[in-house]
């Protein structure tokens, strides 16, 4: 099952990829990818989809800064690359 939802979410990132309109969900996807990776012991490639999560939530509270839950969905990703390079 996990394998399938990893599936579905990478042919929505392949297809969406760069997307401005869907800034917010490609980042939460590749958040997700990131979770699930991990949850199949693919510590690499869930590093990796943590990694983008991180760049996408941080370009987007540079664009806005006041914006309450891009900076909290910036904080969880820093939180989510901390605890996998321990």
């Amino acid at each position: 099952m996990l394998q399938r939802a990893l599936g579905y979410y990478s042919v929505f990132l392949t297809r969406h990829q760069g997307d401005p309109q869907l800034r917010v969900e490609l980042a939460s996807v590749h958040e997700l990818v990131g979770k699930l990776h991990f949850a199949l012991g693919e510590r690499s490639r869930g590093l990796v989809a943590y990694t983008e999560a991180h760049r996408l939530y941080e370009a987007l509270h540079r664009a806005d800064p006041d914006n309450l839950e891009h900076m909290r969905h910036l904080v969880g990703a820093t939180t989510n690359l901390g605890t996998v390079q321990d």
